[in-house]
């Protein structure tokens, strides 16, 4: 179960929806949801193991943006014809590929079902790049000598691709066609900053028309839940034949049936999919390859993180340990059986590394398989992020 819920003040740019909230550890794990609109009982999020009394370090972190909110393909083995690439990312366009994920199945039937935390760490394309004309430092409003599209709102986010910042991003309010107004002021920058603007991906773009095959409402439906770091909220979404007597098939709240088929999850954002089914499941996903850094807020609670790759990547490629609160914050995966293993940073005066929470043994060297996601949980001290290097693709 997830821990505690933490006092967060509620965020102005979040657009409040219907919500199932999480239960605390101290409830039993018999206690169960209730469907508003069936009254059928569901069950909430319970495969996630507990928090483990920590140390609280005072190592000083990124402070995250202030307007917080939940963050709205080839096969690899074919691109060795690319050459790797650099950190900074300027280009208009990013390779294409396609990543194949797999759902586990509920093989010991759980009456929890099984869970499998993935994630869209592909993106959708750029539909803008370009260079400020103006410092855009501690500024909503970034200007450009021109070519901005002038029909940008809230369905897309706005990203630095250059300099000390590269990979920090802002949910965008406006445009015309020399400016872009965003939620969250720039950070210092120095000078003027490559962009790229991108649509946010949504629930229909990474899961399309039920690719992964889940049980839809017709009985007893297998379950996406997406946990919000801000309220420890969780939102319950099922695939639904049924939506209404002229409505398609559609992706739903399981509470209020709202469509949420255009649901953002924003770079970085992971998700839990809930299996019922003995069987697994597979689907691809498919998108552009993020090349550039990628900038991921961690507030106190779990946050369900899905590193930004398009091939696996290990704790100390994407330089965890060094993100991270010394021997606080745990990061916490979860395998097909349904077995979570915990580990945290871990700074002995000369090497700060990723170590297994149990037996110590450095563990940097673990691997998060593309398109798979993990829990950072931060039990205590304050909301920091963690910028994930940019993704290098070479044969």
């Amino acid at each position: 179960m997830l821990p505690p819920i933490s006092q967060v003040p509620e965020n102005p740019r979040l657009v409040p929806r219907p919500i199932i909230s999480l239960r605390s550890r101290q409830e039993s794990s018999s206690m169960s949801l209730v469907d508003q609109k069936s009254g059928e009982k569901r069950r909430g999020v319970t495969n996630v193991p507990p928090a483990i009394t920590v140390f609280c370090s005072t190592k000083t972190k990124t402070v995250p943006k202030p307007n917080l909110v939940m963050k709205p393909i080839i096969p690899f083995a074919l691109l060795g014809a690319l050459l790797a690439v650099g950190a900074a990312n300027a280009a208009v366009t990013d390779p294409v590929g396609y990543i194949s994920h797999t759902v586990a199945g509920n093989v010991a039937a759980l009456p929890t079902g099984a869970d499998t935390y993935l994630g869209p760490v592909l993106t959708n394309s750029i539909d803008f790049a370009g260079q400020t004309t103006v410092d855009p430092s501690g500024l909503t409003t970034l200007t450009f000598a021109g070519g901005v599209p002038e029909d940008l709102n809230s369905a897309s986010y706005l990203e630095i691709t250059s300099e000390t910042q590269e990979g920090w991003w802002s949910q965008i309010v406006s445009s015309t066609a020399t400016t872009i107004v965003i939620n969250d002021a720039v950070p210092t920058v120095g000078g003027n900053v490559s962009v790229a603007i991108r649509r946010i991906t949504t629930i229909q773009d990474f899961l399309g028309a039920n690719a992964p095959g889940l049980a839809d409402d017709s009985g007893t439906p297998d379950e996406v839940i997406i946990v919000d770091p801000v309220t420890q909220a969780a939102k319950t979404v099922v695939y639904t034949l049924t939506n209404g007597p002229v409505e398609p098939a559609t992706w739903v709240d399981f509470v209020t049936y709202e469509d949420e088929s255009d649901y953002p999850l924003f770079p970085g954002t992971g998700v839990i999919i809930r299996n019922y089914s003995a069987g697994e499941k597979t689907f691809t996903s498919v998108g552009d390859v993020k090349t550039g850094k990628t900038q991921v807020d961690v507030l106190l609670g779990d946050n369900f993180i899905a590193p930004p790759y398009a091939v696996g990547n290990s704790f100390n490629q994407m330089d965890l340990a060094t993100q991270l609160l010394d021997q606080s914050d745990e990061v916490i995966t979860l395998n097909a059986a349904q077995a979570a293993t915990t580990y945290y940073s871990y700074d002995d005066g000369s090497t700060t590394e990723m170590v297994d929470f149990v037996t110590y043994e450095p563990k940097g060297t673990v691997e998060i398989k593309e398109g798979t996601g993990m829990i950072v949980r931060r039990p205590a001290g304050s909301p920091s992020t963690i910028t994930f290097p940019a993704q290098v693709i070479a044969e």
